[in-house]
């Protein structure tokens, strides 16, 4: 299988991005990401981890993942996979789907973690494509349309679900989102949150299922992704996320996105595809 890493962003539309993918050796961690996510398998199975539990895909299945929400996908086979997947920004969807949008951006979010309707994936995947072809109004429209469609198979997009954290959990959560590009040790954190080092460690990872570390390499990749984005070079955003080299942020960037830096800041799609339904 060809190796592809393509991603689609709009200055149109900041807060969507789309990305085809194809590859034989992906090696995706344990993430999340701060957008909703919406998925799905082009070529071959899968295996896919959420929720506290393992489902396996196919081509036909929609995967919904909802910001912030910590799950995993590997290929089943050696032969690889490949994918489609569309990233929407929490608090855009629900100002587009929620009448008086002002008072409820975060009110959305996906209750179902996979659909099992192929002709609704068919629509997912042709609607992504021309995304890429359309501008304007059009292009905004089109999404809506999609979005309003999966929601009616997903029972109205429920109330969204955070993280039952406890104070303290929650507070070392949000110190390491201000300080992720800073050497923070586990006893400076546990000093924070008044906790022995090994009772914060069982308890983060209880929370978010991840260990303290694990989410601050998760957080600088998160702002690698916003720098790449913006054209800054390789060699600045490893500096500026708190990597000592490149090397380093090539290989976290790997696990947590499964492509390289400089795949990611390259904007390409394709504009037609032959879906596999």
């Amino acid at each position: 299988m060809t190796n592809i890493q393509q991603f689609y962003r709009s200055t149109e539309l900041p807060w969507l991005e789309i990305r085809h993918s194809a590859n034989t050796d992906s090696c995706f961690q344990p993430h999340s990401h701060r957008t909703h996510s919406i998925g799905c398998l082009l070529e071959g199975q899968s295996y896919f981890h959420y929720r506290n539990q393992k489902r396996a895909t196919h081509a036909g299945h929609l995967c919904l993942i909802n910001a912030d929400e910590l799950h995993a996908c590997r290929p089943t086979t050696d032969a690889g996979w490949r994918y489609l997947m569309l990233y929407l920004d929490k608090h855009w969807l629900g100002q587009m789907l929620n009448e008086g949008a002002e008072d409820c951006t975060d009110a959305l979010s996906f209750e179902h973690a996979l659909l099992e309707h192929p002709s609704l994936t068919t629509r997912f995947i042709k609607q992504c494509f021309a995304l890429t072809c359309e501008t304007g109004l059009t292009q905004q429209e089109q999404l809506l349309t999609l979005l309003l469609e999966i929601g009616l198979y997903d029972s109205g997009l429920s109330t969204e679900r955070h993280p039952d954290c406890s104070p303290a959990i929650h507070q070392i959560a949000e110190y390491i989102r201000a300080h992720y590009d800073q050497n923070i040790t586990l006893t400076e954190l546990a000093q924070l949150c008044q906790l022995s080092p090994s009772h914060l460690q069982r308890s983060f990872r209880k929370y978010y299922g991840i260990s303290p570390s694990h989410f601050q390499h998760q957080c600088r990749i998160h702002a690698a992704c916003d720098l790449l984005k913006q054209q800054h070079t390789i060699g600045d955003v490893a500096t500026a996320t708190g990597y000592a080299d490149q090397s380093h942020l090539y290989r976290w960037f790997r696990r947590f996105v499964d492509s390289t830096p400089r795949q990611y800041s390259q904007i390409q799609m394709p504009t037609q595809i032959q879906t596999p339904i």
